[in-house]
Parts: structure tokens; C-alpha cells; sequence
């Protein structure tokens, strides 16, 4: 990740988007609910060629908060590269992850802040924790998740729960350090993988994961499937080779 301006004092919340026009609104929203201090966030919509409208509404909510802004991808190019989109145009100390479909409730943000804030390098959001709330999610997210997390956990002999959770708090120099190239859903996982070989301390935040309200998730199931089995093997090939990027 190149160096950017960083602003010890901001917070940058990354948001991927793709056709999300019903959703985004909601997003802000309950932003607003929180209260959150606008002149100490920024909040980075990164569109990743939707062909809604998802780009006139984040338009029209740039106009009415200045803490919102907007990133675009001129086509699809994935979940991964819109993450590192966001990454490159963010000026906080302290990066954060989340989907734009309110599946993880935005109103935990503050307490996975909170454990970065507490000495963590990495804060991730963790619906498969023995202490998380049992949500909605739909029940095929749900089995390919655990079931993704277990292998990790498994073949990493980790403590962790949870690898797929894209509601992350990170500080900056751990992004800065992992290279991540991925531009599917699998670089939600390798980033925390790479983050753990890399010997940065990782703390879960238990969280409950539910269904969307609005539109249908992005997941390509069996081309996520095949990247993560593919990762999986480089992860467990590697997994006795200390600092080796897979």
C-alpha cells in the first residue's frame, strides 16, 4: 500500500458498493443515529461499477454530509480491489471494513475501534465466536462462512473464529505491510491470514451476522468456494514456513 496523508486523529471507514441504492441511504442513516463526531470520520463509498443507481445516491448524500466520500470503479472489479480502492484514498490511523448491507450492524463500529485503540492491530468482527448472538443470516451464507473459518482455524491452529468477516478495524501499518491481491471475496480472509503470519495481534469482537434488507448478496458462491479451497492449500503448504506469502 503506497503512503497516503495520514490524519492521526481521523477514522476511515471503508464501503464497498455494488448496486446498492436502497442500501447505502440506510447505511448513512444509521450512521447519523450514532452520532458519530463527522469532523473525526471519514466515510469512503467505493462503487465498484454499479449499473443502478448507487452513484446518484451516494452523490446526493455527498452534497448533504461532507464526512462521505466517493470512490469509483469504472467496471466490476471485485470485492478485493475495491477494498484496496478504498484503502489508497483513506487518511485515517485507523482503517475500517464493513459491507454496505448493515448485515453487521454498524452500531458495533465504536467497539471494534475501541480494541484497536486498546493495543490490537487488528480488530475483526466475529459472528462465529461461542459468545456472538445467533443472527439471521441466510443459512448457506452461514454454513459456507463457519465452514471457511474452521479450516482456517484449523489449519493455522488459531484461536480465532471467524476469517470472512469483512467488519474490520485495522491500524494503518498493518495495511501498509500486507499485500493482499486478491480481487475477490477471498481477500477478506487472506488480509487476516497475512496479518496473522505477519505476527500482528488480531482480537475478535463478538458480533451477530443477519440477513440484508434490501437487494441480493454479490457472493459468486462456487467461485468463492474454489478460491478459498485454492488459498486453503497454499495456506496449509505454507502454513510451517514462518513470514512466506502464499
Amino acid at each position: 500500500m503506497r503512503n497516503v496523508l495520514v490524519n492521526p486523529s481521523t477514522i476511515s471507514l471503508i464501503v464497498p458498493c455494488l448496486n446498492e441504492e436502497l442500501n447505502v441511504p440506510l447505511l448513512v442513516e444509521r450512521l447519523l443515529a450514532m452520532r458519530i463526531d463527522q469532523k473525526k470520520w471519514e466515510v469512503i463509498l467505493v462503487d465498484d461499477g454499479s449499473t443502478d443507481n448507487t452513484v446518484a445516491v451516494a452523490e446526493r448524500l455527498i452534497e448533504e454530509h461532507s464526512w462521505l466520500r466517493l470512490v469509483r470503479h469504472p467496471r466490476n472489479l471485485g470485492l478485493g480491489a475495491a477494498m484496496r480502492t478504498g484503502f489508497l484514498n483513506s487518511h485515517g490511523s485507523i482503517v475500517c471494513s464493513m459491507d454496505s448491507d448493515c448485515t453487521f450492524a454498524p452500531e458495533n463500529l465504536p467497539a471494534l475501534i475501541a480494541l484497536v485503540e486498546q493495543g490490537a492491530d487488528v480488530a475483526t468482527g466475529s459472528p462465529w465466536h461461542p459468545e456472538s448472538e445467533g443472527g439471521t443470516v441466510n443459512p448457506f451464507r452461514k454454513v459456507l462462512s463457519q465452514g471457511c473459518s474452521v479450516l482456517y482455524r484449523l489449519i493455522l491452529r488459531s484461536d480465532l473464529h471467524s476469517y470472512t468477516s469483512l467488519f474490520r478495524a485495522y491500524r494503518r501499518d498493518v495495511l501498509e505491510q500486507v499485500d493482499v491481491r486478491s480481487n475477490g471475496f477471498v481477500a477478506v480472509a487472506e488480509t487476516l491470514v497475512y496479518a496473522l503470519r505477519a505476527g500482528y495481534t488480531v482480537k475478535e469482537l463478538p458480533v451477530r451476522l443477519d440477513r440484508r434488507i434490501y437487494g441480493a448478496s454479490k457472493i459468486g458462491v462456487w467461485a468463492s468456494i474454489k478460491s478459498h479451497v485454492r488459498f486453503l492449500s497454499r495456506v496449509g503448504r505454507a502454513a510451517w514456513q514462518p513470514q512466506q506469502q502464499y
